[in-house]
């Protein structure tokens, strides 16, 4: 397990499907910093 610290100004997205990829694209379109969390090794969620 590890420690998640928050960071003002920085956009959590949980999950590298579909949506978590649109909300990705959306943030760096607008130069919104976030990070990205995925638990398996591939994108796509279940569109894979």
């Amino acid at each position: 397990m590890f420690e998640v610290r928050p960071k003002p100004g920085l956009v959590g997205i949980v999950g590298a499907g579909g949506a978590g990829l649109a909300a990705a694209q959306a943030m760096q379109a607008r130069g919104v910093p976030y990070v990205l969390w995925e638990t398996g090794s591939g994108l796509g969620g279940n569109s894979r």
